[in-house]
């Protein structure tokens, strides 16, 4: 055993037995359901960590292993190769387009929705049939957000400061 790997068991140890109850915030950020990852955890010859379990804070911490981001949405402690191609499998099959861009411009305009825009806007996305498979991702998304739509001034013609406009298109001239 590694170096390594042995102190990843001092931080963590296989849970014995089913998994607990999972956090459903925790599953619903990871896109999967408890049969899901109970299902991947009974392939595994090593063991998961998620938030909420009792490992999960030391196991997680950003000193733990400075090769993952601090508090990711799954641990996986490999035991074996075909445990590495798993998470990798894994990884494919639930990759979703769900990150924000690193570092958000500042808002420059700022429009409210109506329940009729925000229709509006669900039957526009669904004449993108290339999207078809983020149709029910979107949806769910769109519903869940406040009526508000911000956007961000990408590019101008004349360099200025960006000010909040309620109009995207004032100042445009034909």
């Amino acid at each position: 055993m590694s170096l390594q790997a042995s102190k990843h068991q001092e931080r963590a140890k296989r849970p014995e037995g089913k998994l607990p109850q999972l956090d459903p915030v925790a599953l619903d950020e990871l896109g999967m359901t408890q049969a899901e990852v109970e299902g991947f955890a009974a392939r595994l010859h090593g063991w998961v960590v998620l938030p909420g379990m009792k490992d999960y804070p030391a196991a997680a911490a950003p000193h733990a292993a400075p090769r993952w981001p601090a508090y990711p949405q799954i641990i996986v402690f490999c035991e074996v190769a075909s445990d590495v191609a798993l998470c990798l499998e894994l990884a494919r099959a639930n990759a979703r387009v769900r990150r924000q861009p690193v570092a958000l411009a500042p808002a420059t305009t700022t429009i409210a929705l109506g329940p009729a825009e925000i229709e509006a806007k669900i039957a526009a996305f669904k004449l993108h049939t290339s999207q078809q498979p983020l149709f029910g991702f979107f949806e769910a998304t769109i519903r869940k957000r406040d009526s508000l739509e911000i956007f961000h001034l990408a590019n101008s013609s004349k360099p200025r400061h960006a000010e909040a406009e309620t109009d995207l298109f004032a100042g445009v001239t034909e």
